[in-house]
């Protein structure tokens, strides 16, 4: 079985690059976009089995969210939203979808793996072993 693969949607290319390297390492397949047309690029290309997403995001976490969840879509993948919670418009556009996890900001890399563990059940476990 392939490892769960996720998008983290963050401008903050530093913190994405940091939580990448740790979900790697971890066993995820992890990609990165730092902005919405980014993130809708990937997110056509290769549909992750989760999308971790700041609702800040550049030129609009809400097209994204609009575009997973818009009429005719195709079953969305699950959405953790990692928000530090400075734009509260930001935030009320995202809680107007079904979110599956929101998390602030900044999040330990370990408890950020626990939540998407959480959130793709045992895949992670069957494809590296018991350890998990």
């Amino acid at each position: 079985m392939s490892a769960p693969t996720v998008l983290i949607a963050d401008p903050d290319w530093e913190l994405a690059e940091l939580y990448r390297r740790y979900l790697a390492e971890v066993g995820f397949d992890v990609s990165t976009a730092a902005n919405a047309p980014q993130c809708l690029a990937r997110l056509k290309a290769a549909p992750p089995d989760v999308l971790v997403l700041d609702p800040e995001l550049p030129e609009g976490s809400a097209a994204v969210l609009d575009c997973l969840y818009g009429e005719g879509a195709a079953a969305p993948p699950p959405v953790v939203v990692l928000a530090a919670g400075r734009d509260l418009e930001a935030l009320y556009r995202a809680a107007a979808f079904p979110i599956s996890e929101w998390r602030d900001k900044p999040c330990e890399p370990w408890r950020l793996a626990e939540c998407l563990r959480a959130i793709v059940g045992g895949q992670v476990a069957a494809a590296h072993g018991a350890d998990w």
